[in-house]
């Protein structure tokens, strides 16, 4: 009886199952459609007035071109949604005859930073009058 013939023959090799080492992915630029989120108005133009109208402060959005978005500039609700902001700013003055004003801008990056540049304002402002 003749033996049979064997050859060496490497086994397989598996592919691993466990995770990947994927690069982490860039987040996510802010867009016009997340600030409306935060600010719970649509459109743009309603929402920025709204702020503007019952508030001690102005509320301004900088794109990532650098256009600035205040609640009295032309053509608000023509911007697509999707349009990149990079930073939000607020701005106030006193109508008291001392030529005061203040601004703050800050990088978008959701709820926090309009609610830190509003907030910084209003201490500005407080501040302001406990001086006079």
């Amino acid at each position: 009886m003749k033996k049979p013939i064997v050859q060496m023959v490497e086994p397989r090799r598996r592919r691993s199952l466990g995770v990947r080492s994927n690069p982490p992915r860039p987040p996510r630029a802010l867009t016009i459609e997340d600030f409306l989120c935060v600010c719970g108005v649509s459109p743009l133009s309603t929402a920025l007035r709204s702020i503007d109208k019952h508030n001690l402060e102005s509320v301004f959005l900088v794109l990532a071109d650098e256009t600035t978005l205040y609640c009295t500039s032309k053509g608000l609700d023509s911007f697509p949604l999707n349009t990149p902001v990079t930073s939000v700013g607020a701005a106030c003055i006193a109508w008291d005859g001392s030529d005061w004003e203040f601004s703050d801008v800050a990088a978008f990056t959701g709820a926090d930073s309009l609610r830190q540049v509003r907030r910084n304002c209003h201490l500005a402002y407080n501040e302001h009058q406990a001086e006079e």
